[in-house]
């Protein structure tokens, strides 16, 4: 079987657009994921965060930009990446096409 030909900004968009609304207006998973990006070399990261956290029914571009300067790439939380945010997704029903479980 032939893998789709996606990047991974487009996975992403995908992985974050179906995610239900209770995470992109809960302040957890917006620090969560938004790190996540922060910390991933995808050239597009703020961009996609920024058009994920514009959905949140609270969004304010301020307090939003913010957030992402407050992101640091020695966080000492807990760990988490871009394929954080394609697991609450499959978790929540997303099909991934890229996913293989092993």
């Amino acid at each position: 079987m032939t893998e789709p030909k996606i990047s991974i900004y487009e996975r992403l968009k995908l992985a974050l657009a179906s995610l239900p609304p209770q995470y992109v207006n809960d302040p957890k998973y917006l620090f969560k994921f938004g790190i996540a990006l922060f910390n991933s070399d995808i050239p597009e990261a703020r961009l996609l965060f920024e058009e994920w956290a514009s959905t949140a029914s609270d969004y304010d571009k301020k307090k939003n930009a913010k957030l992402w300067s407050s992101f640091t790439p020695d966080f000492d939380g807990e760990k988490v990446t871009v394929k954080t945010i394609c697991f609450y997704a499959r978790r929540e029903g997303w099909d991934d096409p890229w996913f293989e479980a092993h």
